[in-house]
Parts: C-alpha cells; sequence; structure tokens
C-alpha cells in the first residue's frame, strides 16, 4: 500500500488479484476513485465483493477521492480491461501514471464497453469542475431508484455476455442477423435505454431459444461404399486401443486418447481421406509413445500448492486465535494469512514464476528455471528474516506452525525438479 493513501491503493492486494485474474481468465470487481492528482487516485479490487461496496469502501478511504466508478475487470496479457458500470473519463489517465509510479508499470490499464470494444478516453465528455460523484449528489429520496437502475442494468449487461457467446457459436446463416441485433442492444444500453434494450434481449433470447429448439438438417444417406470404408476405418482405429490403453506413461496416454476421440468424430463424420491420414499418424505416435520410457514431467507449482496447503490450515487456526487483539501486526495476520506473512510482492512473484516455468515451452525453459531460481532465492531472503513468520512459529496459543521448514521443504524440492 502506497504511504499516506488512506487504504485507496492496496498495491499488494491489487498485484496478487491482477495475478489470479490473469491465470484464471475470469473477471473480479473493481472501484475506481478520481482524484485531482494521479498520485491521489485510488483503486480498490475485490474477489467477492461487488463493485457497490467497493465503491463506498473507496470513497471513506481518502478524502482526495472526488468522482467514483465501479464495475468488473479482467487482464489479456499485460492488459488490465476495465468495464465499468459507468465510463468516468480520466480513469485510464491516472491509472496508467499511478502504475507507473509504483513500480507497476507492466501493467496497461484500458477502458471497454459492455461489448468489450476499447473506449477511447478522450471521446467521453469532460467533468465538470469542482462536481462530486453522481450517487453523492443525487437527492436523498432518488437513492432507490438508483439503486434498481443500476441493478437492472448490470443484469443486462450480464444477459449480453451470455447472449454474445451463444451468437458466436450459432450458425453463419443466423449469426450476421444476430449480431446486428447485439450491436442494436448495445446501443441502447449506451443511451440509457434500459427499457428498449430488455426488449431486444429478449426477442434476442427467443431467437436463439427457436434456432436450438430447430431439428438439425438431415444429412443424406451414406453410399455403400462410404459404409464400407467407415467400417474398415473403424476397425483400424479398434485394433489400437489395446496398445493405447496399455502405455505406461499416463500424459501420452491422455494425450492419444484425445487423437483418438478426434479421428473416431472424422470417420463418422464422412472424412475417409483426414482419418486415414490421422490413423497414420495416431499409430505412429502410439509406436514412439510404446518405446519412450520418460516420466511425464512434473510441475513445480504443484509442489509449491501442496506445501501451502499445510502451511494455510495452522494459519488458519492461528487466525481464529488472533482477531480479538487489535494489533496490527495480529491483524495483518488475521486479515491475510499466509500472503501477510510473506509479502505481496514476494508471494506474487514466486507464484508468477512458477506458473510460467509450468506454461514454458522445452525451448524456453532455461530461461524461466532462471528466472525461477531468483524468485526463490528472494522468497527465501524473505522468510528467514520475517519476524512475523518467527512469532508465529513460537506463538503461545498451542498452535503448531513450521513455516519455514514445510515451506523450504517445498523450495528444495522445486529447485531438485529444476536441476533434473
Amino acid at each position: 500500500m502506497t504511504e499516506g493513501d488512506g487504504g485507496a491503493f492496496d498495491q499488494a492486494e491489487i498485484e496478487k488479484l491482477f495475478v489470479k485474474a490473469k491465470s484464471s481468465g475470469e473477471a473480479y470487481s473493481f472501484a475506481f476513485g478520481m482524484a485531482s492528482k494521479p498520485e491521489d487516485c485510488g483503486l480498490a479490487v475485490s474477489l467477492r465483493k461487488p463493485g457497490e461496496v467497493l465503491k463506498k469502501d473507496l470513497k471513506k478511504a481518502s478524502s482526495q477521492i472526488k468522482r467514483v466508478c465501479f464495475g468488473t475487470f479482467t487482464l489479456d496479457g499485460s492488459d488490465v480491461l476495465f468495464q465499468p458500470v459507468a465510463p468516468l473519463k480520466g480513469l485510464v489517465k491516472q491509472l496508467k501514471k499511478r502504475f507507473r509510479d509504483v513500480g507497476m508499470g507492466k501493467y496497461r490499464p484500458v477502458m471497454v464497453g459492455p461489448d468489450g470494444v476499447e473506449i477511447d478516453e478522450d471521446s467521453l465528455p469532460d467533468l465538470e469542475e469542482g462536481a462530486e460523484d453522481d450517487e453523492d449528489a443525487a437527492p436523498q429520496g432518488d437513492e432507490a431508484t438508483d439503486d434498481r437502475t443500476a441493478e437492472a442494468a448490470a443484469a443486462l449487461k450480464a444477459r449480453l455476455v451470455a447472449l454474445r457467446t451463444a451468437i458466436e457459436a450459432s450458425a453463419p446463416e443466423h449469426a450476421a442477423a444476430l449480431a446486428n441485433g447485439f450491436a442494436k442492444a448495445v446501443g441502447q444500453m449506451k443511451a440509457g435505454d434500459l427499457v428498449g434494450a430488455g426488449a431486444t434481449i429478449e426477442a434476442l433470447e427467443k431467437a436463439l431459444a427457436r434456432l436450438a429448439a430447430a431439428p438439425p438438417p438431415k444429412a443424406p444417406p451414406p453410399s455403400p461404399q462410404a459404409d464400407d470404408a467407415a467400417a474398415k476405418l473403424n476397425a483400424a482405429l479398434t485394433g489400437l486401443l489395446p496398445r493405447l490403453r496399455a502405455l505406461p506413461n499416463r500424459q501420452a496416454q491422455q494425450d492419444l486418447a484425445l487423437q483418438a476421440r478426434a479421428i473416431a468424430g472424422q470417420i463418422a463424420a464422412g472424412d475417409t481421406v483426414g482419418a486415414v491420414a490421422a490413423l497414420r499418424a495416431f499409430a505412429a505416435a502410439l509406436t514412439q509413445a510404446e518405446t519412450t520410457t520418460a516420466p511425464p514431467r512434473q510441475r513445480v507449482t504443484d509442489l509449491w500448492n501442496s506445501a501451502k496447503e499445510a502451511a494455510d490450515t495452522g494459519i488458519a487456526q492461528l487466525q481464529q486465535a488472533l482477531r480479538g487483539y487489535r494489533h496490527p501486526d495480529t491483524d495483518r495476520i488475521a486479515e491475510f494469512g499466509l500472503a501477510g506473512l510473506s509479502g505481496g510482492s514476494v508471494q506474487t512473484s514466486l507464484m508468477t514464476a512458477l506458473l510460467s516455468h509450468d506454461a514454458a515451452s522445452p525451448a524456453e525453459r532455461h530461461a524461466t528455471a532462471r528466472k525461477l531460481a531468483g524468485a526463490i532465492e528472494a522468497y527465501r531472503a524473505h522468510l528467514s528474516g520475517n519476524r512475523l513468520v518467527a512469532h508465529c512459529e513460537s506463538n503461545p496459543f498451542g498452535v503448531a506452525i513450521d513455516l519455514r521448514g514445510r515451506l523450504g521443504q517445498a523450495l528444495d524440492q522445486i529447485e531438485a525438479a529444476l536441476a533434473g
């Protein structure tokens, strides 16, 4: 957290959730607070809290924040895609400078609309000088109406997201008309016409339901020659399956099983030429797998997660005993668990290095192994010199915790895997 920001920009929590969003591909809540200076702007993110709650928390956290927007965000590489309920001019500009100032310059803030398309911030209307947040400026009696409107808009946007996926998966002859209806609904949402948008969305949902219920077009009856070729190909594939089930390498077995299912699909679809070529490649790969005895590559992330889960169990027991003490150190352990002990940036760097190494191609593993070794060294140094870790291990509550021993052993195992 940046010194003196009043909790409006918790850097460790932000970076931790950015890493999680990048690895999971899921959307999480955010609230952004506009300030007079970029260095005073705020950003709150959460795994579980809705954006409306984060908005209120952010405004309480700093008196420098004048306007707040909220919504959800995802990560696409290094791009942080913020999708606010109501776009706020200045979000990208202020966050870009704030990220750069605190050492998070690798992340690029991007503001997108409900359709996922990037919004040009300069095209948004300028804010009036000294204007407060729209919700604060609304009359007290209108708050319930505003809340209901925001909830209705959020529900419609969720339906639009589901529609976009269904339209992309629809048949080409129907996709164009459906896409036009989708664009119309997006335009109505942007114009604030929630009633019109709801009607358009409902019409699209009914159209998709009708298409899903319609019987598929009948395929022409296969010729006797095609039946004979399919029977021979199925017999050849079936004859190879006992060899597949006998493979000692389980990873190779799973990979080749996917190929076998794909070949069966080609045969069923009548793609005789493609199925013949695929069967030959499958037989060659099966022979190679039978003569290869190398075990599957071990995931270093699994080694770390196993030790971390065991450590988390002890920390969870200790958290219960610490919550009533109201001391900064105990509060940090009780609130953040192992992440509070190990340091946000150090923990994030190690996890990022582990995931990168597991996902690396053979040509990339030498470079990712070097980065992972550096992250392990930094984590060891932080863990050995952390007074909070020492306090936890010698706690007076009778909770047995061996963080340095258990996590250190996992780091030893990971280094051994890298050496192998």
